[in-house]
């Protein structure tokens, strides 16, 4: 793992508060729509997180 990924930890909470205002509400919305399907998909949600845990390293 590189320096910059270690510096934010890959939680929900820790990875929306690294991203910008934009990216916050894409990130809420995305979050959302995942979580309201009839079936929660775990991988599903470990693909979000991942994804948008990327974006906050790599702006960060």
């Amino acid at each position: 793992m590189r320096t910059d990924q270690a510096a934010i930890e890959r939680t929900f909470i820790a990875v929306r508060a690294a991203l910008s205002a934009d990216s916050s509400a894409a990130f809420d919305a995305e979050l959302v729509r995942i979580t309201h399907t009839s079936l929660s998909d775990p991988a599903a949600l470990d693909d979000f997180l991942t994804d948008w845990w990327r974006i906050a390293t790599r702006a960060a």
